[in-house]
């Protein structure tokens, strides 16, 4: 099938059919990846595989957080106002135009508060080198400078049973279970003032915290099976990019206590030297 196409002789290493009825091709470089993308010899390639059959170029999600509710990215003219937005973040970014294909919500905004000023959007973008940058240099927004990051993948989460392992619609328990409090109600409706976790049954935090030990086991399990997914960027063929986070500690973090003010039991607040709070920090009673 790619015989027949003059170009500097792709393979495909691989194939594999997904459950969404697509199909993942695998080819032995980079460069035959870039030159099936180009327009001609993509279209003789689809041609040969006749049918409907069309490429789906990788996009690169990355997550800017704290995003002014403000911006419309939902409104009702969004056909012709979207672009106009688009081109106007790439623009402050100094990204190529194009580069951001999409931009939506996390949260839908109808949920939420009435006072709420900012929210988290997930932004698509089209090349590894530009999604990037915007993670090492920061994302720029009107006045705002906000750092974005890597969107990865998380172990499934079931909101019924608030399980890891499967999702709602797979899960087989009857009663839906309250993620705060592990009783047979909905979370909206739980009144209880008590807390426990139902994946590793303790009761110092509630089952949808992400500092749960089993859920960041979970998390560095598919860190081990996704190299990929532990790197804070995406990894090409520049050395800074191909860099790995150490696994997340499954122990909680213990919170520590400041040292005591002397002065606050006299009800004296002033401005101290350096001398002085060198003294005061070695002196600290036990």
């Amino acid at each position: 099938m790619v015989d027949c196409i003059d170009g500097p002789g792709p393979q495909l290493k691989s194939i594999t059919h997904l459950c969404n009825n697509c199909i993942l091709l695998e080819l032995n470089s980079q460069e035959s990846a870039m030159w099936i993308r180009d327009a001609p010899n993509r279209n003789v390639f689809l041609e040969k595989l006749g049918g409907m059959a069309m490429i789906k170029d990788r996009q690169y999600s990355i997550v800017i957080p704290f995003l002014p509710i403000t911006t419309e990215l939902d409104s009702p003219d969004m056909l012709i106002q979207l672009p106009t937005m688009l081109h106007r973040m790439e623009n402050e970014n100094n990204i190529q135009t194009g580069s951001i294909s999409c931009i939506r919500w996390i949260k839908d905004p109808a949920k939420c508060s009435p006072t709420q000023k900012v929210a988290h959007a997930l932004t698509f973008i089209t090349l590894p080198d530009t999604a990037n940058c915007l993670l090492r240099d920061s994302f720029y927004w009107g006045l705002d400078r906000l750092c974005p990051y890597k969107d990865k993948r998380e172990p499934v989460w079931c909101l019924k049973c608030q399980q890891t392992g499967h999702l709602a619609k797979d899960c087989k328990q009857m009663e839906d279970m309250c993620s705060l409090c592990a009783l047979p109600h909905h979370t909206q409706g739980c009144t209880s003032l008590m807390v426990f976790c139902v994946n590793c049954q303790n009761d110092t935090h509630p089952s949808n915290n992400r500092q749960c030990p089993d859920f960041i086991r979970c998390c560095n399990m598919l860190h081990d099976c996704t190299p990929e997914n532990r790197m804070p960027y995406f990894p090409t063929l520049e050395e800074w990019t191909q860099v790995e986070l150490p696994p997340h500690p499954l122990d909680p973090i213990k919170w520590t206590r400041p040292p005591p003010n002397p002065f606050a039991a006299q009800g004296q607040l002033r401005q101290m030297t350096l001398g002085e709070a060198m003294n005061v920090c070695t002196h600290v009673p036990k």
